[in-house]
């Protein structure tokens, strides 16, 4: 362990890092900007009124997007620690927040069943996306900008076709909530999480489940791709942590 980092007085619920490593946000009801080469806090970013649930860091380090229980999502300079922006229409908690490669739109799940994509510039909703019967999860967005996968309570992921705001899939197999997502760097494969205790990943191009991953026994909390696609792994409240061959589907 190289350092800890302390400042929170409330429960930690979302961490996010940006891509070159230089800043580690955290989210309790405040949001915390870090240095993780000094341990030292950038910035503290107080203006929710409830806890933080997401987080995420714009691609060119230099803004955070958070969501939070009171219905609302923020956007941050990290430098200044100002609020640039505050995305209002959700009805809900926000679960999940994402941003574009590009950092033109940020995307949002909320409790509201809904999924929103936000224009950055102006603080506009573009797009609401509804299709989903009950809360919304998780959300990752494609690299190319194109595709958007949304996991829901109600056991089944939306591929949504970012241009129309239309569903382009809906991919069932999941017997529980479908709590995480992520999308692979190539953008043609996804991997799900779900309370059912099972991974599955997925082809994007014909929506087919390619691999059911067996082996955790507690909720799947977290999917991740790594760099090169070739392996998914798997974060479960069984307390393990399992990584897997994305062509076999095996466990490592």
């Amino acid at each position: 362990m190289k350092h800890v980092l302390r400042g929170h007085t409330q429960p930690i619920r979302a961490i996010a890092i940006s891509c070159d490593g230089a800043r580690v946000v955290s989210g309790s009801k405040t949001v915390r900007i870090w240095n993780p080469l000094t341990a030292k806090k950038d910035n503290v970013v107080e203006g929710h009124s409830k806890e933080v649930s997401a987080i995420s860091v714009f691609p060119d380090g230099s803004r955070v997007v958070s969501g939070s229980s009171d219905n609302t999502v923020r956007i941050w300079n990290t430098s200044t620690g100002q609020i640039e922006l505050v995305l209002k229409g959700h009805t809900g908690r926000i679960s999940s927040v994402a941003v574009f490669l590009d950092g033109s739109r940020v995307v949002s799940g909320s409790f509201d069943n809904d999924v929103r994509i936000f224009n950055t510039s102006s603080g506009r909703t573009e797009n609401v996306l509804s299709g989903h019967t009950d809360l919304v999860l998780a959300i990752a967005v494609s690299p190319d900008g194109h595709q958007l996968s949304s996991g829901s309570a109600d056991k089944s992921i939306r591929v949504w076709n970012i241009s129309t705001g239309k569903t382009k899939y809906v991919l069932n197999g999941h017997s529980g909530s479908v709590i995480a997502v992520a999308i692979s760097p190539a953008g043609n494969k996804m991997v799900s999480g779900s309370i059912d205790r099972t991974v599955r990943m997925w082809d994007l191009d014909t929506s087919q489940n390619e691999h059911i991953l067996y082996g955790h026994t507690g909720w799947i909390r977290a999917v991740a791709v790594s760099p090169d696609g070739a392996k998914v792994v798997s974060g479960s409240d069984d307390m393990s942590i399992m990584v897997w061959d994305s062509f076999s589907g095996q466990a490592v």
